[in-house]
């Protein structure tokens, strides 16, 4: 979330960035090298639909709720899936019910808006 805050506050003309200004703003606001490595990726990412969508891809939210669509779609997500029993939607920001599900905390990481992260087991 922190790194759309900082796409946020950047200059953009025709939905580029100007002056790659993002860069520095990303480092100051991410001082852990590993994690810097990894905020600089999802800004790329995150550059890259702003180029193709619009600014509208640096909300922090969807405007929609992603595990109900989920739930909703299930027979759908999950047909072919027959030898999968027990589907569980479990959203990143509930933190309690990712840390019940044994090395899930890695997947969660990964998951951002509108683009969610799957883990079977």
């Amino acid at each position: 979330m922190k790194v759309l805050e900082v796409l946020q506050t950047c200059t953009f003309e025709d939905n580029k960035i100007v002056n790659n200004e993002h860069i520095a703003k990303v480092r100051t606001a991410i001082t852990d090298k590993k994690q810097q490595g990894l905020a600089m990726k999802f800004a790329a990412f995150v550059l890259d639909e702003v180029a193709e969508v619009g600014k509208e891809a640096l909300q922090l939210r969807v405007p929609f709720d992603e595990q109900e669509l989920t739930n909703d779609n299930r027979t759908f997500l999950f047909d072919g899936m027959q030898q999968i029993s027990n589907v569980q939607v479990v959203m990143a920001a509930d933190t309690q019910a990712v840390e019940a599900i044994a090395g899930s905390a890695t997947i969660a990481s990964s998951a951002v808006p509108g683009k969610p992260a799957a883990m079977f087991f």
